[in-house]
């Protein structure tokens, strides 16, 4: 057996196990058990508190430029996406769209 076919066969078995034991846990049960709004509702809260720490600890420690640069970033990047959207949507893609 190569290292290449070794590393791969000990990953499958890594992510196999990890998945195995989330999908067995209690709280991933509870978590299931939930109505959809409510499970999204709990998802969104989440991340917008992960968020808010983050961007709280990036002000306190390297101040508001490079908090300013990051939403600048994270804006162009959502921008970049928004504009390839046609491309996923239409197969025939007219001037005027180009060109807007």
């Amino acid at each position: 057996m190569t290292i290449t076919t070794n590393i791969m066969n000990n990953l499958e078995a890594f992510v196999n196990g990890g998945c195995e034991r989330v999908v067995n846990h209690p709280q991933y049960q509870v978590w299931l058990n939930m109505p959809p709004v409510k499970r999204w509702s709990v998802l969104t809260g989440v991340l917008l508190a992960v968020t808010t720490l983050f961007f709280g600890l990036l002000y306190l420690i390297f101040g508001k430029i490079v908090v300013i640069g990051f939403l600048a970033s994270i804006l162009a990047g959502l921008a970049t996406g928004a504009g390839a959207l046609p491309a996923l949507f239409f197969r025939n893609i007219s001037n005027n769209l180009f060109n807007s």
